[in-house]
C-alpha cells in the first residue's frame, strides 16, 4: 500500500507542476474561468479520493465501491465538461489509476 501511495504522490506532484505551467499559458478570460472550475472539481475529487483510501484501509469494501461508482464518478465526469482540461485530466487519470479500488480486494493496487 505504501508503494502505491508513494507512486500516487509522485504523480500528483507532477500534476501540480504541469497545472502550474498550464496556468501560465491561459490567455483568455473564458479559459481562465473554465480552468478555475476544473480545479474546483479536481479538489472535490481529491477529497473523495482521500475518503476512498480511508475506507479501503478500514476494510469497508462495499462503502468504498459505492463511493467510487457514484460520487467519485460524477465529479470525474464533471471535470470532462471544461475546455482546456485535456492535459490536466490526463495526468489526473494517470495518478488516480494506481488507486482504483478493486471492490473484491478492497485495496489500492
Amino acid at each position: 500500500m505504501q508503494r502505491a501511495q508513494d507512486a500516487i504522490n509522485a504523480d500528483l506532484t507532477k500534476l501540480q507542476l504541469r497545472m502550474k505551467r498550464y496556468e501560465g499559458l491561459i490567455s483568455v478570460p473564458e479559459e481562465r474561468e473554465a480552468y478555475g472550475k476544473f480545479k474546483e472539481k479536481l479538489s472535490s475529487y481529491m477529497l473523495l479520493h482521500d475518503k476512498l483510501v480511508a475506507l479501503s484501509l478500514a476494510g469497508n469494501k462495499d462503502e468504498a465501491a459505492d463511493l467510487l461508482t457514484s460520487d467519485m464518478r460524477m465529479v470525474y465526469d464533471q471535470m470532462d465538461t471544461y475546455p482546456g482540461r485535456q492535459i490536466p485530466r490526463r495526468e489526473c487519470v494517470r495518478a488516480m489509476s494506481r488507486c482504483s479500488l478493486n471492490p473484491r480486494q478492497g485495496v489500492c493496487r
